[in-house]
């Protein structure tokens, strides 16, 4: 496997294991400023596109409606 997608395949794992809306947000900001990876331009509009849509739209989705259940239990 390349250099490349080894490293961004690790970026989006670190992504998508997030745990809060905060954490997401960082590991983003720490692929974007990742000059070696997002400056390959079909990664960066795949990623924002699909990949980080799908991604934030589903744990902000579980945080938002989740969350409140949880001092119910």
């Amino acid at each position: 496997m390349s250099h490349l997608k080894t490293k961004a395949l690790a970026a989006m794992r670190r992504i998508a294991r997030a745990s809060t809306v905060e954490v997401f947000e960082e590991k983003v900001q720490l692929l974007k400023d990742d000059k070696e990876l997002w400056g390959q331009s079909l990664f960066k509009k795949w990623f924002e596109k699909t990949w980080l849509r799908q991604h934030k739209e589903s744990l902000f989705s579980v945080v938002q409606y989740n969350f409140p259940y949880l001092f119910l239990v």
